[in-house]
């Protein structure tokens, strides 16, 4: 399974890691980015954006580096822009992208675009602004966010889920997946998806009980909505709802007490007074020691290949 890749400016990296030294980006960002993610640098010399070239009549690399976002930039873009975005949209490396991660300010700054559609000159943010709405307009499902956003405990974990839940969901319908592999990837991701919209946990059910001969429509609309399904944002009650679900599934292997003692963590965690990580270490520990082979193969209890860094 291919690591989640999220896009990342150019400008905000260098060999071998991040070289942003803006205090203002997080201490977070800075050091823990490369523990969750393969990053993709994004971006394009300047005077390639300029070209008043036709589309397709000169090839753009967008691997090259790039000053798109570079904040001392001033050049008004307008269409340059907007046409490279939508070529570098076709290309490979934007379709195996799990997520893009902006600049500071990107997603929180009010529009810089004036009445006729074009962007302002003389403002950075005017370029990433444009880069985003277009991305969001081609890729709406894609999960995109900001660097400053990103410091924010759940708006973090809302944006980590949903890049590393992509991959996975890349991994399985890019490749000749079978309606056995679709059945267990289903059941691996109940928890994580009652955890976010029980709903459309309902409705994923459905469309996977239609069985080998609904193939096609799975394929057009499973993957939609299960992104959807994941846009909607968690909360204590409804982790601790997930939470109680997977408590269900031992609760014949353990003693009176024991079964008190989860359920006092897990509302003790619904009440604010602890970390999530502390029912889910729990739960992962009791399903490790009585078997429980489908509890243990649930996603929602490997939130991400490294847990610590999202300080649940």
């Amino acid at each position: 399974m291919s690591q989640a890749r999220v896009a990342v400016p150019s400008s905000l990296l260098s060999e071998p890691g991040l070289a942003h030294s803006d205090a203002s980006q997080g201490d977070w960002t800075a050091h823990r980015l490369t523990e969750l993610f393969e990053l993709i640098p994004i971006g394009l010399e300047l005077k390639q954006i300029l070209s008043t070239r036709p589309p397709g009549s000169c090839p753009l690399d967008p691997a090259q580096t790039i000053k798109l976002f570079d904040n001392r930039m001033t050049t008004p873009l307008g269409e340059p822009l907007q046409r490279w975005t939508e070529i570098w949209l076709d290309s490979d490396q934007a379709r195996d992208l799990d997520g893009i991660l902006l600049p500071t300010g990107t997603l929180s700054a009010p529009s810089h675009q004036s009445g006729s559609g074009e962007v302002q000159s003389g403002s950075a943010p005017a370029a990433t602004d444009r880069f985003a709405a277009t991305v969001m307009k081609r890729l709406p499902l894609l999960p995109i966010e900001a660097m400053d956003r990103i410091q924010d405990p759940e708006l973090r974990e809302l944006f980590v889920t949903r890049v590393l839940a992509k991959a996975r969901l890349r991994n399985l319908f890019e490749s000749k997946w079978t309606w056995s592999q679709l059945i267990d990837f289903h059941s691996r991701e109940k928890t994580l998806l009652l955890a976010h919209c029980p709903a459309t946990l309902k409705v994923l059910g459905a469309l996977v009980a239609k069985g080998p001969a609904s193939c096609k429509e799975v394929a057009d609309n499973y993957p939609i909505l299960f992104m959807e399904a994941l846009q909607v944002p968690s909360s204590r009650g409804k982790h601790a709802n997930a939470l109680n679900h997977l408590a269900g599934f031992f609760k014949r292997r353990v003693s009176d007490e024991g079964r008190r003692s989860v359920a006092q963590i897990i509302e003790s965690y619904r009440l604010g007074r602890i970390t999530r990580k502390v029912p889910l270490n729990l739960i992962r520990r009791i399903g490790t020691e009585h078997h429980c082979a489908w509890l243990l193969k649930q996603s929602y209890l490997y939130l991400s290949p490294n847990s610590e860094a999202l300080e649940l």
